[in-house]
C-alpha cells in the first residue's frame, strides 16, 4: 500500500514548475538536474547530482553539497545586496544605487558635490545644513559590506546531515537574524552509482522570506557544489549559466501551479487570504509590512526601505542629500488578540520599533472592518445605534507635520474624530481639535472655548459617554467639556461647550 506522501511526490514530480540542469559555465549539457514542485502547502524539491569523485567531511562548506537559494519575485523588494558603510556609521548606504566607498569617502570629507535638495528652494546660507547632513553618514574611511533582506541560502547534503542556512553574517549586516523552525525542511539523500540523489519536503518557512498573502511565484537557483577531494579544485554546477553568489538577478522566476498558502499571525488570519485584502479593512492594513520572515517556528513581520539622509534642524533648510540613500530593515511584532471591553472589537498590538500602533477588528457577516490607531492615538469602539460599528479616535501628531525649528515647530496638535467603518472602508469625520500651540478648542474653523491650564502644554483629556452610542464628552479639566453628538447613522455631527454647573448659594 502506497503512503500518501509517495502518492503525493509522484504527483508533484509529474509536472514540477521548475526544472533545469545543472551544469559549469561552457558545459552544453548535464545529466545533474533539479525540479521544484508544488501542492499548495509545501514544495518538493528533486536534485539529481552526477559526482564521481565524492568528498564529504563536517565543513558545510568544503563538502559535496547542494545549495539552493530563493528569493522573493520581484528585484525591486529585495534591493541591493552590497553596501558601503563609514567608521561610526549606523546605516547600510549606496551611492548612486552602488557600493563605491570612494564616492562616499568624497561626499563625506566635501571633496565631491551632492546635488542636495532644499525646502522652498532655498539654497543660500544652507551649506552647515549640508555639511551636517553629510557628517551625520559617519567618518572615512569607508568599507564595502554585503547585506541580504529576502534571500535563503540553504545548504543540503548527501550524507543527510541537519540543512543548514548559511550567510548569517549577511542577515546580521541587515540587523536581522532569521532561523529555519525545525519543521521547515525534511529532506532524504540516496547514494548512486553516478553520484547522489536529494528529495526535500519544504514548507513556506524554508524560504526564510514570503510577501504577505498566497505565494504565487519566487525566484530559484540550485547550485551542485563538487569538493573534489584533497588538493583538487572546487567545481560549481549551476541551474544558471552565469552564477554569481548572492545576486538574485541569476535566479530563476518560478511561477507555481499550486500557489503556497502560509499561516503567518494567528490574531490577523487575513493577512493569509489569497488575492487584495477585503474592502473595510484595506486602509488600516497598509501601514503593515508586505513581508515576513521567518525565525524558528514563528514568522515576523519585516521590511525594507531606502531613505535619503536630511537635516532639517532649520525649516528653511530642511537639506536632503540625493545621491545617497540608507538602506533600513525593521522587525514588526504581533500581539494576541485581546477583547475590547464590552464591544465586539478585538485589539492587536503592533510594534515595529519606530511606528508601533493598533489594529481595532471587528468581523461582521458582511466581512471583516478595521481601523489602524498610531501609536499616540486612543480610541473608544462603539455601535452606532444603527449598528455599524464606530470608533471616537483621538490623534496626536506635531503641528506642523513633523518636529522642526521655528514657531509651534516643536508643539502638538490633537484632533478628536468620529470613525464610522463602513463596507467601503472607514469614513473619518475631525470634529475637534487642540493643542500645545494654542489656547484654543476648535470646532473646524470655528472656536469653541478657551482651554484650561498652561497653553504651552498639553491638556489633561478625559472621555466619557454622556449618552451611550451617541454623544460623548470630551472633558479638559478645571471644568471645561465638550458634548459631541451624532445622529443614529453618524451624521448631524455637533459639538458644543457643557455650561459650568451652577454654584449652591
Amino acid at each position: 500500500m502506497l503512503s500518501w506522501a509517495l502518492v503525493v511526490v509522484g504527483a508533484l514530480a509529474a509536472a514540477p514548475d521548475f526544472s533545469a540542469s545543472l551544469h559549469v559555465r561552457g558545459e552544453k549539457g548535464s545529466p545533474s538536474v533539479a525540479t521544484l514542485s508544488s501542492d499548495g502547502q509545501r514544495l518538493l524539491l528533486d536534485v539529481e547530482v552526477v559526482d564521481i569523485t565524492p568528498a564529504v567531511s563536517a565543513d558545510p562548506v568544503h563538502s559535496d553539497h547542494v545549495e539552493v537559494w530563493f528569493a522573493l519575485e520581484h528585484l525591486n523588494d529585495i534591493g541591493p545586496t552590497r553596501f558601503v558603510m563609514p567608521v561610526g556609521g549606523r546605516h547600510l548606504l549606496t551611492v548612486d544605487g552602488k557600493d563605491d566607498a570612494d564616492a562616499l569617502d568624497a561626499l563625506i570629507q566635501g571633496t565631491a558635490v551632492d546635488p542636495a535638495t532644499d525646502s522652498e528652494g532655498a539654497s543660500e546660507g544652507c551649506e552647515p545644513e549640508r555639511k551636517a547632513a553629510s557628517a551625520e553618514l559617519g567618518k572615512t574611511p569607508s568599507r564595502r559590506v554585503r547585506a541580504f533582506f529576502g534571500l535563503a541560502h540553504l545548504g543540503l547534503f548527501p550524507d543527510g546531515r541537519t540543512p543548514v542556512l548559511y550567510d548569517a553574517e549577511a542577515y546580521a549586516a541587515a540587523g536581522l537574524a532569521p532561523a529555519l523552525g525545525a519543521q521547515d525542511i525534511r529532506y532524504e539523500a540516496t547514494k548512486t552509482e553516478r553520484g547522489y540523489h536529494l528529495k526535500a519536503w519544504l514548507q513556506p518557512g524554508a524560504l526564510v522570506f514570503i510577501p504577505r498573502g498566497e505565494l504565487q511565484a519566487l525566484r530559484v537557483r540550485v547550485d551542485a557544489v563538487d569538493a573534489g577531494g584533497p588538493g583538487a579544485k572546487e567545481v560549481l554546477r549551476s541551474t544558471n549559466p552565469a552564477p554569481k553568489w548572492g545576486e538574485p538577478s541569476t535566479f530563476q522566476v518560478v511561477k507555481l501551479a499550486h500557489p503556497l498558502t502560509v499561516k503567518r499571525v494567528e490574531s490577523l488570519p487575513e493577512l493569509d487570504a489569497p488575492g487584495a485584502l477585503p474592502v473595510g479593512i484595506r486602509d488600516a492594513f497598509e501601514p503593515l509590512p508586505r513581508f515576513f520572515m521567518r525565525m524558528g517556528d514563528a514568522w515576523r513581520g519585516v521590511e525594507s526601505q531606502a531613505v535619503r539622509p536630511q537635516n532639517d534642524s532649520r525649516r528653511v533648510c530642511r537639506v536632503e542629500l540625493s545621491r545617497v540613500a540608507q538602506h533600513l530593515h525593521s522587525l514588526w511584532e504581533f500581539g494576541q488578540a485581546e477583547p475590547v471591553s464590552d464591544t465586539d472589537f478585538t485589539r492587536v498590538s503592533v510594534t515595529d520599533g519606530s511606528h508601533p500602533g493598533t489594529l481595532l477588528i471587528t468581523r461582521t457577516g458582511s466581512g471583516p472592518r478595521a481601523l489602524w490607531v498610531a501609536n499616540r492615538g486612543r480610541a473608544t469602539a462603539f455601535r452606532f445605534k444603527d449598528g455599524a460599528p464606530g470608533v471616537v479616535l483621538e490623534e496626536t501628531a506635531p503641528t506642523m507635520g513633523e518636529y522642526t525649528s521655528g514657531q509651534c515647530g516643536g508643539t502638538d496638535e490633537t484632533t478628536l474624530s468620529l470613525v464610522r467603518l463602513e463596507a467601503a472602508g472607514p469614513k473619518r469625520t475631525p470634529v475637534l481639535t487642540w493643542g500645545s500651540c494654542s489656547a484654543y478648542i476648535m470646532y473646524g474653523p470655528n472656536t469653541l472655548t478657551q482651554r484650561p491650564g498652561d497653553p504651552d502644554a498639553p491638556p489633561e483629556v478625559s472621555l466619557t459617554w454622556a449618552s451611550p452610542n451617541d454623544r460623548v464628552r470630551v472633558s479638559f479639566g478645571e471644568g471645561v467639556a465638550v458634548d459631541v453628538r451624532w445622529k443614529p447613522d453618524g451624521t448631524g455631527i455637533a459639538a458644543q461647550v457643557v455650561p459650568p454647573p451652577k454654584k449652591k448659594r
